[in-house]
């Protein structure tokens, strides 16, 4: 488990370390968000491993690394429809009459998040017998 708010170079050092451990093999990871998984990607590149050929990666919230010149692929959360939902809900909330707020604080919203397939990412490898 990575320390979201951790430098960049940290979280490769610690995505470094858990490559140089015993493990059985994978072949996904997917960042807490966008810089972690680029961190990721770094560290397995480092390690001699191939994105995506032998681990794909993919980052949480379509954010500026995504945009990079590494072609990320990414979950993007539509943070802007969340906001303008959020900012409706709560000027109904807040004009509408008391006994119809109980309802408004149990209005429920999907919001369908977006998968952009980029460059990271592919069909897992063969088993190797």
């Amino acid at each position: 488990v990575l320390d979201p708010l951790a430098a960049s170079d940290e979280r490769e050092a610690v995505l470094t370390a858990f490559l140089d451990r015993e493990q059985p093999p994978f072949t996904a990871v997917v960042g807490y968000n966008d810089a972690a998984a680029v961190s990721a990607v770094r560290a397995l590149q480092r390690r001699g491993r191939v994105v995506p050929r032998e681990v794909s990666v993919v980052g949480i919230d379509n954010t500026n690394p995504a945009h990079t010149a590494l072609r990320l692929t990414t979950v993007d959360q539509r943070l802007e429809d969340v906001g303008r939902l959020a900012g409706e809900w709560l000027q109904a909330f807040v004009e509408a009459d008391p006994d119809r707020r109980l309802a408004l604080a149990q209005r429920r919203e999907l919001i369908a998040l977006v998968l952009h397939v980029r460059e990271t990412s592919a069909p897992a490898p063969l088993a190797r017998p």
